[in-house]
């Protein structure tokens, strides 16, 4: 019996410590922002204007990011035509992404890769999705990996198709976007100090108690039969 209470209060402690730290590492913060996009033929260029209107899961030093500006450029690489989506990739060389506080402050410079604008032939609806690595800015220092960048572009005054990225296509494209960068690529945060001292100062309480009893079981239950001579 008390072996069994032990086990059980073992496995209730181990159950607990996975979903605080599953929650710890599910909290990716990010940055949600809105702003338009503008594509020319000529130069076969993107580029997005926005700001951010929201923060979520971030600490106090990222306070700047609210209501700074995000500005992302990129340039065309190749367009295809799957099934009804039309989707263009984009270079990886020379497509940044910028975010600015409101005081003019360069709180992120990076590199986007693995850019793709993927729309639904026909409608003005279309999903941009990138990779960021942060390489400057005033938060350089917080990253250590890739982040992620997505938006839903609408409102296009253009029609999806391949031919709108075409450089005999006359002219250009604009639309407006909502999306949000995800900064999964922080250093990874020490898990929660409170959190580690409740789970700790639990199991203490519950080796102080237990052990004791369990010990005694197990010397009773295995202590040498002794046989009449």
């Amino acid at each position: 019996m008390i072996r069994r209470r032990v086990t059980n209060i073992y496995t209730a402690l181990v159950f607990t410590a996975l979903a605080v730290f599953s929650q710890l590492s599910q909290a990716v913060p990010f940055a949600s922002f809105t702003g338009d996009i503008f594509y020319t033929t000529n130069d076969q260029k993107l580029v997005a204007n926005g700001f951010v209107i929201s923060t979520d899961n971030v600490s106090a030093e990222f306070s700047d990011l609210l209501g700074s500006d995000v500005t992302f450029t990129s340039f065309l690489d190749t367009v295809t035509t799957v099934g009804n989506l039309t989707v263009a990739e984009f270079l990886n060389g020379g497509s940044s992404l910028n975010v600015t506080s409101s005081s003019g402050d360069l709180l992120i410079d990076a590199v986007l890769s693995d850019i793709t604008l993927t729309g639904i032939n026909s409608t003005n609806f279309g999903i941009y999705e990138a990779d960021f690595l942060v390489t400057g800015g005033s938060f350089a220092s917080h990253f250590v990996n890739e982040n992620q960048l997505f938006s839903l572009v609408f409102n296009l005054n253009q029609a999806v198709s391949e031919q709108m990225f075409s450089q005999n296509f006359t002219g250009s494209f604009a639309g407006d976007m909502n999306g949000r960068l995800e900064f999964s690529g922080l250093a990874v945060a020490e898990p929660n100090s409170i959190s580690l001292f409740i789970l700790g100062f639990i199991a203490l309480m519950v080796v102080r108690r237990e052990f004791p009893r369990y010990m005694n079981w197990y010397a009773s239950t295995h202590a040498p039969s002794v046989t009449a001579a």
